[in-house]
């Protein structure tokens, strides 16, 4: 889902299973879950992006998974006219 709203642009997407679900992808599913609310809350004035990302990062790695570089950020944000 996407919204631009006053000039920012912004997405969000979850991942849910259907049905049966193997036990390490709702594992998966539920540290990404998770990892999303540990980046939320450094999201708090005085803080830098790179301390969300650290966040995530090291909830997700501290359980076991990794985080895949190359397909973090992908631009959403202001929209400048």
């Amino acid at each position: 889902m996407g919204v631009v709203y006053n000039g920012f642009i912004g997405d969000t997407a979850r991942n849910r299973g259907g049905g049966w679900v193997r036990c390490s992808a709702q594992r998966l599913m539920d540290v990404t879950d998770k990892a999303l609310y540990e980046g939320i809350a450094q999201a708090v004035p005085g803080r830098r992006v790179t301390d969300i990302s650290a966040g995530i990062q090291n909830y997700v790695e501290g359980n076991g998974f990794s985080v895949c570089g190359n397909f973090v950020g992908h631009g959403v944000g202001r929209v400048d006219a």
